[in-house]
Order: structure tokens, then sequence, then C-alpha cells
């Protein structure tokens, strides 16, 4: 009975996933000025990084809840998780460093690389959210 607990619980966070990320990466395809702007002004806010560092810290463990590796949708949550508590430590523990890197984050190379890989990741939570 755990076991179907967990797995709903996987599966309800690769459909919340899934809608999200595939709407980021729509967005950044369709208003990429949009996110670059609101991605600087996010970043040179203490309080908007503060509260973010929280929320990644949160996210990433409820993330990392998940002990059962049975599937590819379970080890992409675990590696989502992981990066997201890895955010969330550095923003808190070294918020200089996180703000020197928003003119990294919001070069056209590397948004030209993570629109698609966005849009990818989102399609695959999709899948293994409401298809699988």
């Amino acid at each position: 009975m755990q076991y179907l607990v967990i797995m709903e619980t996987s599966i309800l966070v690769a459909q919340i996933m899934g809608v999200i990320y595939l709407s980021f990466g729509v967005g950044l395809l369709l208003n990429r000025e949009y996110y670059k702007s609101a991605f600087q002004e996010t970043m040179s806010s203490a309080g908007f990084a503060f509260l973010g560092s929280f929320i990644a810290i949160v996210f990433g463990c409820f993330l990392l809840y998940s002990p059962s590796f049975d599937t590819l949708a379970d080890i992409l949550l675990f590696a989502l998780g992981s990066v997201a508590l890895l955010k969330g430590i550095l923003l808190l523990a070294a918020p200089r460093l996180i703000n020197q890197s928003v003119k990294l984050f919001t070069a056209d190379l590397f948004l030209n690389v993570l629109t698609p890989l966005t849009i990818l990741l989102g399609l695959v939570c999709i899948y293994y959210g409401f298809l699988a």
C-alpha cells in the first residue's frame, strides 16, 4: 500500500513539473526578453533570492523523498530534486556567487540551450505523469 502512495506521489509531481517546465520552455521560446528581465530583477532582489532559497530547499527535499528508483521518472525526479536542493543551499550560503552568475544565465547561448531542454524535460514529465 505504501508503494502505491509513493507511486501516486511521483505521478502527481511529474504531472505538475511537466506542465511547469513545458509552459516555461514555451514562454522562453516566445518571450525570451521578458524572461531575461524577470530573471535579472528576481536575482537582484535580496528578498526574492532569500525566499527562492527556501522554496528550492523545500521543493528539493520533497522530490528526494521518494526512495524508489523503479522507473526513469523516479530517477529523473531524484536528479531534479538534487539540483533544486543544491540551488537552495547555494542561494542561502553564497548569494553573491549566484548574483554573479546572472550574466551567464541570461546569455543568449545559455538560453538557446535551455529552451529546448526545458521543453523536452516538460514533455518527458508529461509523458510519465499523464500517459505512462
